[in-house]
């Protein structure tokens, strides 16, 4: 949990490189953030074990793709994506979410198979919230997993140390929504 420019990404980056796994999926909600993590554990050494397992045509751009194999030890692609023809009978014993706040709780529940001994979730419930229709919002669907976990008590790790604020701007979520837990 933490606000912008805490480095979310980048320590949910650390914890699958230094992590004790057979096989992890390393997914977040768009392909721009799937790329994002793969390009973060590109550049930490681990090139040899990781694929990106996004449709070719949804890559950005600037993302080199090293490999798109979903044998692979770690896996980046889309939440979406697990359920699909590509990663539907690939199993992970560990899987990270990044964005974690703004997926639907049931789409996490999609990552989770009987293989699955790690869940690990990188995300901020005070920015971008569950994406959901209205019908979704009058059934009471609009919370993210991270949410419920963090409502109810579950331990987490704040990430309160933020990079990309400027102090004047950061002083009003801090107060607002970081109990003035924040540093810059």
């Amino acid at each position: 949990q933490g606000p912008p420019g805490t480095g979310k990404s980048r320590h949910l980056c650390h914890l699958v490189e230094t992590g004790s796994f057979e096989r992890a999926l390393v997914c977040a909600p768009s392909n721009v953030a799937a790329a994002h993590l793969y390009e973060l554990l590109l550049a930490s050494g681990v090139a040899d074990d990781i694929s990106l397992c996004i449709c070719p045509d949804r890559v950005p751009g600037h993302v080199e793709v090293a490999s798109n194999h979903p044998a692979k030890r770690i896996v980046c692609t889309t939440i979406s994506a697990r359920a699909g023809p590509v990663l539907h009978l690939q199993a992970f014993d560990a899987v990270f979410v990044d964005e974690a706040a703004q997926c639907l709780e049931a789409h996490i529940w999609t990552l989770l198979r009987p293989e699955v001994e790690t869940l690990i979730m990188a995300g901020d419930v005070h920015q971008l919230p569950a994406v959901v229709s209205e019908a979704g919002k009058r059934a009471a669907l609009d919370r993210s997993l991270l949410q419920r976990l963090l409502d109810n008590g579950y331990p987490h790790d704040l990430l309160s140390v933020q990079h990309r604020m400027h102090p004047e701007i950061s002083r009003f979520p801090n107060r607002q929504f970081y109990e003035n837990r924040l540093r810059d």
